[in-house]
């Protein structure tokens, strides 16, 4: 199982509450909650903010639904992406291994005045649902 231990004891990196109705009401293909990850930041620059790197490790959960890409990072949404949205097309998921799978994206193009890279890894026995999942869309180029 590739829940946390603290998702098992304290319910940490589950989907917010507030949200899970609507991402229900889209209809969830495929979700994991209390899962490990891994966000890599590279060379970071948006107003009052400089990094040329930085790596951490969270604990969230990923819900993939008929409309949308959502991942939330102790539970604060940190991908939120329509599966339509033409910006989808800068997304690289990539299954980094048979259990995680990776997404990332060039921030200039969701954010007009920041730049960097962010990558974030998912570690969930789900990862080749996912990657399956979003390769299939209609919508994903």
């Amino acid at each position: 199982m590739s829940q946390s231990i603290l998702n098992r004891l304290f319910g940490i990196g589950k989907i917010p509450k507030s949200v899970r109705p609507e991402l229900e009401a889209e209809g969830i293909l495929v979700s994991d909650e209390g899962i490990n990850g891994w966000l890599k930041i590279r060379h970071l620059k948006m107003p009052g903010k400089y990094s040329s790197g930085k790596s951490s490790s969270f604990i969230g959960s990923l819900v993939l639904t008929r409309k949308r890409l959502a991942g939330y990072v102790f539970g604060k949404r940190q991908i939120n992406i329509l599966l339509d949205d033409p910006r989808m097309a800068a997304v690289e998921i990539e299954l980094a291994k048979p259990n995680q799978i990776s997404i990332a994206f060039d921030l200039a193009v969701f954010h007009e005045n920041w730049n960097g890279h962010l990558g974030y890894k998912f570690k969930t026995d789900k990862a080749r649902e996912f990657y399956d999942n979003i390769k299939n869309n209609p919508h994903h180029v």
